[in-house]
């Protein structure tokens, strides 16, 4: 699992913070259960640690031709 490698256990040197309409509340609030996560925190942290595994980390990210056209659609 994710949360008990040693990058998780890290101290965070950021704050990150975020507004979520009500819908997708519920919806973390699914994943939690589904997932087993104590709160919020673990989802989040859970999220930027995948990302930093599958499209930080390599050199070639998984799905990078999809990546990059989302980043254009954006820029």
């Amino acid at each position: 699992m994710l949360l008990k490698s040693d990058i998780a256990k890290a101290k965070a040197s950021k704050r990150f913070s975020v507004k979520l309409s009500e819908k997708s509340i519920n919806e973390i609030q699914s994943l939690m259960a589904s997932q087993k996560l104590k709160n919020n925190t673990e989802v989040f942290k859970s999220l930027i640690l995948r990302i930093n595994e599958d499209i930080v980390q390599p050199k070639q990210p998984k799905h990078l031709a999809e990546l990059q056209n989302f980043a254009a659609a954006f820029a």
